[in-house]
């Protein structure tokens, strides 16, 4: 008996809407207590639309559904099912027609965006992929929300009285059917249901409902028993299908929307700038930067104010990365104090104006004398054609600094660059420097704003920094009393000799002429074995590299045996008949 007064009530809403009037909004204050962590502190509301003394659009704390707050004034609507998008717009179906319509909670103005044709009881916002989904109780259908357009994407099996729908904020779809009293999980690609289970409330017409975005709680609303039949608020949990109450609304109230907004908060005001709030000296990099951050994860974008006097000017405006260098890579006035501040815009609009920051920076300082000459001060036996290379560094954190380098076989050595960029220098370019002198040098550095310093005077002296190995190209097999050729080389092109031992004792020196880099000496060995070679060359400064070697063999010869074998036999006969009895 219940279902059909409750039908009777509900078609008393089901009409066109009447007027549509302009109307001022009574707002109800929502304070926002949000912290850099994240922690969110706020008093959710829902939306109902229906019948009430001073409009047709009403908002209520959840905690408290009779607290309602008018929010369009005037004139009546009669529409039912409800759903509200990110963007805070309602969408409503036309009872009878199925057309549907949008609805402006800020400026109470309505739109027809399409539908029609069937008599839709349910509708709800997928906030994953941003269309709307219907019922009219046996089937799901989905809508573009540009269009109206609909398609059917499948039946409910038995269940043919889901009476509303509702998405929670993982895009997750919930019904309610009115039959059975149960809550389901409905999957949006085939329409099939999974019981959640009975949600111990008696549902009816107007059972419409909603997730609350800040926290995934579903509520939902329903006309309450005979015979006041006043409408209530229940919380519903999702694992069980169970409903709690929470209240009943008005006595003269009568419902036929109910949706909960979505609560946009500002993003987090701006902190930790860097560089640091106050700082004094700044002698480091350029760039301007600070953390941000926004609660409800939106994409954010930036004005920056930054200048030398307070406040500061507008520089950067709407830009999605908050970096700025202001000179480009280089330095700015020093011993100048700068102020800036960062203001901080979500996409819905929202935004947050963070604190005047300043700095100043330092005084420019000389660069430091330029440090680890290569080669090293005091080196000695350096290679006639060494480069010359240092480090530059500037206190002010300068890039690029210029160099002049003075060089010479006197102290103090002469200017051979003037503003350099390089931090190294080749004292002759193709050429060499002369072998055994000592050189001087030192370099004198600059930085763009004209300061400089100059190095200690380094020295050095030229050398050999050791002879090569030499090479012994020459035969390996060898005879006894044979005289044999070997070539000795080494490569360089400096005056030497080499010292060669033969490896039966001998040595022997050998100093090609014309400052040649090789030679050529023969040896005979009179007795048999194996011999090493041995090579090396000296200077003459007396540098002496290190030895090479070649190993020889000298073996016995086959004439020897055979002489001997015959000699023996001649000698004993009878030891041959013998050895060819054997």
């Amino acid at each position: 008996m219940k279902k059909y007064v409750i039908i009777a009530a509900g078609i008393t809403f089901l009409l066109i809407c009447t007027s549509f009037v302009s109307s001022s909004r009574n707002i109800l204050e929502i304070e926002h207590n949000i912290d850099q962590n994240g922690v969110l502190s706020c008093d959710h509301i829902g939306y109902v639309l229906g019948s009430g003394e001073e409009g047709w659009l009403y908002e209520f704390p959840l905690n408290n559904p009779s607290d309602l707050t008018c929010v369009c004034e005037g004139g009546s609507c009669f529409t039912y099912g409800g759903a509200i998008t990110n963007d805070n717009l309602i969408y409503t179906t036309e009872y009878g027609t199925g057309i549907i319509w949008m609805i402006d909670p800020e400026s109470c103005e309505w739109y027809a965006i399409g539908g029609g044709g069937a008599g839709y009881s349910a509708l709800s916002f997928d906030p994953i992929s941003g269309y709307l989904y219907t019922t009219e109780g046996a089937h799901l259908w989905k809508i573009d929300i540009e269009t109206g357009e609909l398609e059917l994407i499948g039946s409910f099996g038995n269940v043919n009285m889901m009476i509303d729908l509702a998405f929670d904020t993982e895009g997750t779809l919930y019904g309610w059917d009115i039959l059975y009293d149960t809550l389901w999980i409905i999957d949006t690609e085939t329409a099939d249901l999974t019981e959640v289970g009975e949600m111990g409330i008696n549902l009816n017409y107007v059972a419409y409902g909603d997730f609350c975005k800040e926290d995934n709680i579903l509520y939902i609303t329903t006309i309450g028993p005979s015979p006041d039949y006043i409408y209530q608020l229940y919380e519903c949990d999702t694992e069980t299908g169970e409903c709690s109450h929470i209240g009943q609304f008005p006595e003269d109230f009568e419902l036929s929307i109910f949706a909960i907004p979505w609560i946009n908060h500002p993003p987090y005001k701006p902190c930790n700038p860097r560089p640091m709030n106050g700082t004094t000296g700044v002698v480091y990099g350029p760039g301007f930067t600070c953390d941000t951050g926004d609660p409800d994860g939106d994409e954010l974008i930036y004005d920056l104010y930054w200048g030398v006097s307070n406040p500061p000017p507008l520089v950067l405006s709407n830009v999605s990365e908050l970096w700025y260098d202001p000179y480009g890579g280089e330095w700015p006035l020093f011993n100048t104090t700068i102020y800036w501040k960062v203001v901080v815009k979500d996409e819905h609009g929202a935004s947050v104006e963070g604190d005047i920051w300043h700095i100043t920076y330092a005084k420019n300082y000389p660069p430091y004398p330029a440090k680890n000459p290569n080669p090293a001060n005091g080196a000695e036996q350096v290679p006639v054609n060494a480069s010359l290379s240092w480090t530059g560094w500037d206190p002010n954190g300068w890039e690029e600094l210029t160099y002049d380098v003075y060089f010479g076989l006197y102290d103090p050595p002469t200017q051979q660059t003037y503003n350099q960029t390089k931090t190294s220098y080749d004292p002759y370019g193709t050429g060499d420097m002369q072998l055994f002198e000592t050189y001087y040098w030192k370099i004198v550095t600059r930085d763009r704003e004209g300061e400089s310093s100059v190095s200690p005077t380094w020295t050095f002296k030229t050398g050999y920094c050791g002879l090569p190995v030499p090479k012994i190209v020459g035969p390996t097999k060898l005879k006894i009393n044979v005289e044999y050729n070997y070539t000795f080389s080494i490569d360089t092109e400096d005056k030497v000799c080499f010292e060669v031992k033969w490896g039966d004792g001998t040595s022997e020196i050998f100093c090609p002429p014309l400052n040649l880099s090789y030679v050529i000496a023969n040896h005979t060995w009179n007795m048999i074995g194996s011999f090493t070679i041995w090579v090396r060359c000296f200077d003459e400064h007396g540098n002496y590299g290190d030895w090479g070697n070649l190993n020889i063999e000298i073996p016995r010869e086959k004439s020897i045996y055979y002489f001997l074998y015959n000699f023996i036999l001649e000698r004993y006969p009878l030891l041959g008949v013998f050895l060819r009895i054997t």
